[in-house]
């Protein structure tokens, strides 16, 4: 089959979970068919994605993020960060030399080039649906006022995610919760739940790296603002608490794009900004616990999968683990409130056993059950519902 991908992420492991997902399943898709890949890059993006991705595709298109534009100018277009002169240009140049069997959207962003693509079957990943994601965070917010934006940008992102939902061919959605709130607005047999996945040999336990002795590691892409709630989340009520029971206790806040405002915590005892690393792996393997202390977002959070995979112990809110087949206690401990989460955290800290079974457990759940051969063969089972709909 021939594909035509459009991402709004540059894919790449360590990047984020989305980004992540997408190469590799590329690298399972390649091996049995030709994939055109159409991508946006943040300037920020490092060079080695970027020769990875070209083992993986057949044609590889790069365009640069188009830089923010207010939202008042384009009120009637809540994706307008991805609206792209060039990108659109690019793909009708592409579009009018070749022919394609299908199409895969990468991210409900990627649907304002819906008209582009014509009468080309289409499937679109929704790794998160952004207006149940925009409601849920409405909560933590203190201002009243915005409260009342967020819940009127919500409506905004409905109208126009839903349009983009009704006309393509096939849904994926990362969980059932999810797949379960749309099926009121979108047909229900043209949804599918295909949960994210990960390279188990990839990401496996690092036996030549050392671990540091108290050590609480937290990795993500921070220009995704559910990560920086959670690191504020952590740092300001839970790790307090962990520093009287722990005082030599650490917290490393790893991952792309930090944002200026944790430079104030660089000053706070035993937190570490680590920032940007070329492999996530050392990283990880050198935490003795990994924490998701995550209060915001939806989709399936695949930091919590790549930990797990490593044979790390983890620490969980229950919405991290939302989607996965988890055992509190048994693949990793869930905790929702600052003292629980504290409290769980130093269990693992002092007690090394335990850790050393959840870590093992939790990666044989992943392994078994989220490995990407798996995942790779039911995309291609829609892919073809897809096809055969059109």
């Amino acid at each position: 089959m021939k594909i035509l991908c459009l991402s709004a992420y540059l894919p790449g492991r360590g990047l984020h979970g989305g980004s992540s997902r997408i190469f590799e399943l590329f690298h399972y898709l390649h091996r049995f068919h030709e994939l055109t890949l159409l991508t946006f890059r943040n300037k920020n993006d490092d060079d080695s994605r970027v020769h990875e991705l070209k083992q993986l595709c057949d044609k590889l298109i790069i365009v640069p993020m188009p830089e923010r534009r207010p939202f008042y100018l384009f009120p009637f277009e809540p994706f307008v960060d991805y609206m792209s002169v060039e990108f659109r240009a690019r793909l009708q140049k592409l579009l009018k030399k070749e022919r394609f069997d299908l199409a895969q959207l990468e991210y409900v962003q990627m649907g304002i080039y819906l008209k582009e693509l014509g009468k080309i079957p289409t499937v679109l990943t929704e790794h998160e649906v952004n207006f149940m994601a925009y409601r849920k965070n409405i909560p933590f917010l203190s201002n009243p006022a915005q409260k009342v934006k967020m819940y009127y940008d919500s409506l905004q992102v409905m109208k126009r995610e839903l349009e983009i939902l009704q006309r393509v061919d096939r849904i994926i959605c990362m969980n059932r919760l999810e797949a379960d709130e749309l099926y009121g607005y979108v047909p229900a047999e043209k949804i599918d739940v295909l949960p994210h996945g990960v390279d188990t040999d990839y990401f496996a336990p690092r036996d030549g790296v050392e671990t540091e002795p108290l050590s609480i590691g937290f990795f993500g892409a921070y220009h995704h603002y559910p990560n920086v709630d959670a690191v504020h989340f952590f740092v300001d009520r839970v790790f307090p608490l962990i520093r009287e029971r722990v005082p030599e206790a650490k917290f490393h806040v790893i991952g792309i794009h930090p944002p200026k405002e944790f430079d104030t915590f660089r000053d706070r005892p035993g937190v570490v900004i680590t920032g940007f690393v070329p492999d996530i792996r050392e990283a990880l393997a050198r935490c003795q616990v990994i924490v998701a202390p995550l209060r915001m977002g939806l989709g399936m959070r695949v930091k919590v999968m790549e930990a797990l995979a490593m044979g790390k112990p983890v620490v969980a809110t229950e919405l991290a683990a939302a989607g996965l087949d988890v055992v509190d206690g048994q693949h990793l401990i869930i905790a929702n409130h600052a003292e629980n989460f504290a409290e769980s955290v130093c269990y693992l800290l002092q007690d090394r056993q335990c850790a050393e079974n959840l870590g093992r457990e939790g990666r044989a759940l992943v392994a078994g059950q989220y490995n990407y051969t798996n995942i790779g063969q039911r995309l291609e089972a829609i892919y073809q519902q897809a096809v055969k709909r059109r």
